[in-house]
């Protein structure tokens, strides 16, 4: 804004035209005589006065360029750092974006893996509790067994304790095949 007023003001002090009737002071109460002499003497200061003022308009006006110059450099400089720095935060806004997209595609993968391991660990406590419970269902059938086995045992000592035999009946079994005897009278 201040650059503008600056530049507003040259353009104002250079349009102003240096009057040379108002520069020079005229006498009219000088009779005709004097005059002529007073005209000479006057002219030369004129001259000298008309000089000097157009010797420091210039100088005015080439410093008035200068600072043109100089503004105008100044401006574009300016311009510069602002399209560079619109430049960077374009640059970190799309950085920001990739960032912020890798983030989201990280966040789906990793939902993803997890929701895929919970499943697999669910399935795996399932395959376990199953084989648990075939575990448990085998040791039932086998505690079972067992009793029938101890039960069985049990009678065949019972059976075994007295396996006195007769003559008779001992050629009888002998003459039984083994397949068809039972234990106690193959064993007698």
């Amino acid at each position: 804004m201040a650059a503008r007023d600056l530049s507003k003001t040259f353009d104002e002090f250079e349009s102003d035209e240096l009057s040379l009737e108002t520069s020079v002071p005229t006498d009219l109460t000088l009779s005709p005589e004097r005059e002529t002499d007073r005209f000479a003497g006057d002219r030369k200061d004129r001259r000298t006065k008309i000089t000097r003022q157009l010797i420091e308009r210039k100088q005015l006006m080439h410093d008035m360029q200068l600072l043109r110059i100089e503004l105008s450099q100044k401006n574009l400089t300016l311009e510069n750092v602002k399209a560079e720095s619109l430049q960077r935060v374009e640059e970190l806004e799309e950085r920001l974006n990739d960032a912020l997209h890798q983030k989201q595609i990280l966040t789906a993968r990793l939902e993803s893996q997890l929701t895929i391991q919970e499943q697999e660990s669910k399935r795996r406590q399932n395959l376990v509790k199953e084989e648990l419970e075939d575990v448990r269902k085998k040791q039932q059938q086998l505690e079972g067994t067992n009793e029938k086995l101890q039960e069985r045992a049990g009678n065949v000592r019972r059976s075994l304790r007295d396996l006195t035999l007769s003559e008779d009946r001992y050629y009888e079994l002998r003459g039984q095949s083994e397949e068809d005897l039972s234990l106690r009278d193959y064993v007698a």
